[in-house]
């Protein structure tokens, strides 16, 4: 194993253990992202070579509007609005090699798409495990860097969905465990949408989700990590390597060098808030493959659960607003989903492996 800098290590992990002290759910968390481990293989296919097709940023625009009219008549005028510059919030896409090159005193091209919120959050916290508020005010503005491929129309799709659950013209309150939730909905439903369009082939679908299981593995890695070690050094005080061995091993984790190496640089090198991994975990925990099989079951009825999972985002009720998808965050549920995961995990390695011919792993 690589020496690691252990000064830079246990720093990092103190400026954690300062950001969980204010997560109320912390709890909730640290049982998702542990039982996932004890749940959930990993994928171990290799990426098929990709096959790539050109778009120009008018195609992506085109392809998103046609898949929101298909969707839903509310969330196209939304998105028409945006992307004919109709709307107060303001969609700038660009070539992703402005992201390296191009600073200027007005705009800051980020490497990835984000809903930029102008004025400043504030959070405010009582007791109770959906109360944690996000709130915000202000005016947003979307950045989308374009590749050049089928993949902008996904990124395009997510940023505008960002703005379906909450209030434009004034205060939004939401629990920020709950942000991502919609924009993977949305992803999921466009897989479905592309597919029937002919637009991308099953086997893109399949190839997609695989690269989607194998990146969220690496946010409860690094969540896990943290977590881990934050309540180590707080009841240790400053670690080192044959420290954290004999937690780990006392604890019963099966993690390779590779994954202790890759959690380490994570700690000391991805500085985003835990909260802000937590929610890509939270909303990959509901959305597959539990509202992918909401949407296999039923399409209209489960776009009418994500619609009122909308409406009570905007009026700042994230519990209804989890009951609306037909989700109760607690732990027996928690397991569930991982169990359900797991399966859905299985179901991909063994597709991509070629192993089964039918089209199971989609149900």
């Amino acid at each position: 194993m690589r020496k690691i800098d252990m000064d830079n290590l246990n720093y990092c992990i103190a400026q954690d253990a300062g950001e969980l002290d204010h997560i109320p759910e912390r709890a909730f968390i640290y049982h998702i992202v542990k039982q996932y481990f004890s749940k959930v293989p990993e994928i171990k296919s290799r990426k098929d070579p990709k096959i790539m097709v050109n778009y120009t940023r008018e195609e992506i625009i085109k392809i998103v509007l046609e898949f929101y009219r298909d969707l839903d008549q509310g969330m196209y005028e939304q998105a028409k609005r945006i992307l004919t510059g109709q709307s107060e919030i303001p969609i700038i896409i660009y070539d992703k090699d402005k992201a390296k090159n191009m600073r200027d005193e007005l705009e800051t091209y980020p490497r990835d798409p984000k809903i930029r919120w102008e004025q400043k959050s504030i959070l405010v916290s009582d007791k109770h495990l959906t109360r944690h508020h996000l709130v915000q005010h202000g005016s947003a503005k979307i950045f989308v860097p374009r590749n050049g491929d089928i993949s902008d129309a996904y990124y395009l799709a997510h940023e505008i969905s960002h703005t379906f659950d909450r209030s434009l013209d004034g205060v939004f309150k939401a629990n920020p465990l709950l942000l991502e939730i919609t924009p993977d909905c949305i992803e999921n439903i466009m897989d479905y949408y592309l597919q029937r369009k002919g637009i991308i082939t099953r086997n893109a679908v399949l190839q997609r989700r695989i690269e989607k299981a194998k990146g969220i593995r690496g946010d409860y890695l690094g969540t896990l990590a943290r977590i881990e070690l934050a309540t180590l050094q707080r009841d240790e005080g400053n670690l080192d390597e044959e420290l954290i061995n004999e937690y780990l091993e006392t604890v019963g984790y099966k993690l390779s060098d590779k994954d202790l190496q890759w959690a380490y640089r994570r700690i000391m090198t991805d500085r985003r808030q835990i909260g802000y991994n937590t929610r890509y975990i939270v909303a990959d925990l509901i959305t597959s493959p539990y509202f992918q099989r909401l949407y296999e079951q039923d399409p209209k009825k489960a776009v009418q659960r994500l619609k009122a999972f909308h409406t009570n985002m905007k009026e700042g009720t994230p519990e209804e607003s989890l009951e609306s998808l037909g989700i109760t965050l607690d732990m027996k549920t928690i397991d569930r989903l991982l169990d359900s995961k797991a399966g859905y995990v299985l179901g991909l390695e063994s597709q991509s492996n070629k192993d089964q011919k039918s089209d199971d792993w989609l149900r």
